[in-house]
């Protein structure tokens, strides 16, 4: 039985995204034109679901010493334990637009 699992269940292939995403496809080179942030290639590969790399709401803000401004930010899917700081230059996806949204509630 553990021998059937392990074929199923192999770790150096991920499983396949629910999401219907190319990851692990020929086209390759097409979707890396079209992913900006080349996040197949750095996240989805690992078994990272898509839903867990797009901010779900920022829930506070501090400013350190220095100026930069940090947002405690939850991610969509993941648990409230799993929220990071973030700064504006992280570089992720729509991430102004979630400051601006909690600015304006705030």
């Amino acid at each position: 039985m553990f021998r059937n699992y392990m074929r199923r269940n192999d770790m150096d292939e991920p499983p396949p995204l629910e999401d219907g995403s190319s990851y692990g496809q020929k086209n390759k080179h097409k979707n890396r034109q079209n992913d900006p942030h080349n996040l197949e290639e750095r996240f989805y590969r690992y078994g990272v679901k898509p839903e867990w790399l797009a901010v779900h709401r920022i829930i506070n803000h501090r400013t350190t010493r220095d100026g930069t401004a940090w947002y405690l930010t939850k991610w969509k899917d993941l648990p409230y334990d799993s929220a990071t700081w973030e700064t504006e230059e992280s570089g992720i996806a729509d991430f102004v637009a979630e400051i601006d949204k909690y600015l304006s509630n705030r």
